[in-house]
């Protein structure tokens, strides 16, 4: 994206108010101009706005305003330019709508859901982790950068900024998958954040992807409380460009099993391990977790399904703008040979209405280009928002998958290491009979060894076991509501604001024009009558 396109909703200084669409969704066979449906008060927009800015969490959504310049973003940045010098106003657009739904009242109406870990624990816990949570904590993941790396590599950073405190650091995506293991590692049980995929071939639409799934990554870190103030989380977030490598070799030293006592252990991890240590497993647990098995399969091809769709969207939007360039072209193209036709040094008989002709194209192609403007936003709604939603959500599929694949995989070894150990055990057994009390002593420290890996892949098993039964497979389905409630609550507020901004638009032409709003409407509704008239006829 350029610059002026970065963002979908602008500043709106100074907007004059134009009637709000209704919260409420118009029934199917509603026609375009609300014959279908009984007439209502349109809904004002102070309160369709003020609905807007409690689900967008204080995010300010202010009145429209004048047609938007070309260049003007639409979630904030570059404010609107004024439109052309407009005609005496004339009355404003009616507009039939069904009476605005609370906005505001439906959003404090659906609350996060506490999870199962959070209330089911000893109130010293949830107390912590209330007291934890209380704690304004936020991350953000922008601005990617190509910079060189060596006399011919180069590589791809991103700024990682820390709010509210406001420190930047900047990192590359090696780094956040340096977090995510050191996390997996030391976490057991826990259903860590999912990354983003990697590509050999990095294009603009990937980077757009990989920033928005290295957001959220660190988004759902912020929003774990045992993660909030691990030793790892903290120098990735903080820790000054010139001493991260020193500080990533720091920890991979602590981390090793010789010197892990000398490691930092923060209170997040210690609460972590002894909240799942001392959970008991249900008596259902493989029967639980098979069936999930079996529940995750159709829901990763639905959402692939879906993934699918939304990238077409994008891609059908994206052509629809660029082809609004042509028309804009076209329609230049015609004014220039109209105002040759009206200049009578270039023509015999000119046109003589061409001062009146003549602003009026101009404005038609200002028009196409704020258009095509408003347009460029679309596509990135489908693709940022619904799709990159989305990935996230089949990513955390994934995650779960892995998990329970770890799992597998830690009682797969168990059951080696049991078996070799019975094997060693029933050879010191047969040389002790025997009298080979060289051969016993021999296979002594061997033994000795056997149950130590054998008790670490029992260990390992079972804390996964814990941490899915303890906390995981809760927040796991907690995590569904809560993402759909945030994807279609960001989709809502986009296709607020791009609606509105098509809304400013218009109107401000039908105002620069000088034409009246009501006669405009009813000439149009007119045109959609007849089409809908002629649907029924069969040839």
């Amino acid at each position: 994206m350029s610059s002026h396109e970065a963002n979908l909703f602008g500043s709106d200084d100074d907007e004059p108010v134009v009637a709000a669409p209704a919260a409420a969704a118009a029934a199917v066979e509603v026609d375009l101009f609300g014959g279908g449906a009984p007439a209502a008060a349109p809904a004002p927009a102070a309160a369709i706005d003020a609905g807007m800015n409690a689900l967008l969490g204080g995010m300010t959504v202010a009145a429209p305003a004048p047609a938007p310049a070309p260049e003007a973003s639409l979630f904030g940045g570059d404010p609107l330019a004024p439109a052309p010098a407009p005609a005496p106003a004339p009355a404003p657009m009616a507009a039939a709508a069904a009476p605005a739904a609370p906005v505001a009242a439906a959003a404090a109406a659906a609350p996060a859901m506490p999870s199962a870990f959070a209330t089911q624990q000893p109130p010293a816990l949830a107390e912590w982790i209330a007291s934890v949570m209380a704690q304004p904590l936020s991350f953000t993941v922008s601005d990617p950068q190509l910079v060189k790396a060596g006399l011919v590599k180069t590589v791809t950073t991103y700024m990682v900024t820390t709010l509210p405190q406001g420190g930047k650091v900047l990192r590359r995506f090696s780094d956040f998958e340096w977090l995510h293991e050191r996390i997996a590692e030391r976490f057991h049980g826990m259903l860590v954040p999912p990354l983003p995929p990697k590509a050999v071939r990095k294009t603009k639409t990937f980077i757009q992807q990989r920033v928005r799934g290295l957001h959220c990554f660190l988004e759902k870190v912020a929003l774990q409380p045992f993660l909030r103030e691990d030793p790892c989380v903290r120098a990735f977030t903080s820790a000054p460009e010139a001493e991260w490598e020193t500080t990533k070799a720091r920890m991979a030293l602590q981390m090793n099993s010789d010197l892990r006592t000398d490691r930092e252990v923060s209170e997040g991890e210690t609460r972590w391990c002894g909240a799942i240590q001392g959970f008991t497993v249900p008596a259902n647990a493989e029967r639980v977790l098979m069936n999930l098995k079996v529940q995750l399969e159709p829901v990763d091809k639905l959402l692939g399904k879906v993934i699918e769709v939304a990238a077409k969207l994008a891609e059908r939007a994206k052509d629809m703008s660029e082809e609004m360039t042509a028309v804009k072209d076209a329609l230049e193209g015609w004014r220039a040979l109209e105002e040759a036709q009206g200049d009578k040094a270039q023509v015999e008989h000119p046109n003589p209405d061409w001062a009146n002709l003549g602003p009026m194209m101009g404005r038609s192609v200002a028009l196409c280009d704020t258009w095509r403007s408003v347009l460029s936003f679309q596509p990135d709604i489908n693709a940022l928002v619904l799709a990159g939603n989305l990935r996230y959500q089949l990513a955390m599929l994934s995650s779960i998958r892995g998990l329970l694949a770890r799992r597998a995989e830690a009682i797969k070894v168990f059951d080696a290491q049991r078996k070799t150990l019975q094997a060693h055990e029933a050879e010191q057994a047969s040389a002790a009979s025997k009298g080979k009390a060289d051969q016993v002593a021999r296979l002594d420290a061997g033994i000795q060894t056997d149950r130590k890996k054998m008790e670490e892949s029992k260990s390992a098993a079972e804390l996964m076991t814990k941490g899915l039964f303890c906390s995981e497979l809760d927040r796991f389905a907690e995590d569904k509501a809560t993402w759909l409630r945030e994807t279609m609550g960001q989709m809502s507020a986009s296709h607020f604001q791009y609606a509105k901004r098509l809304g400013i638009m218009w109107q401000g032409y039908i105002t620069e024009l000088g034409y009246q709003p009501q006669t405009c409407m009813d000439s149009a509704k007119l045109i959609f009558e007849a089409g809908e008239s002629a649907k029924g006829y069969t040839g």
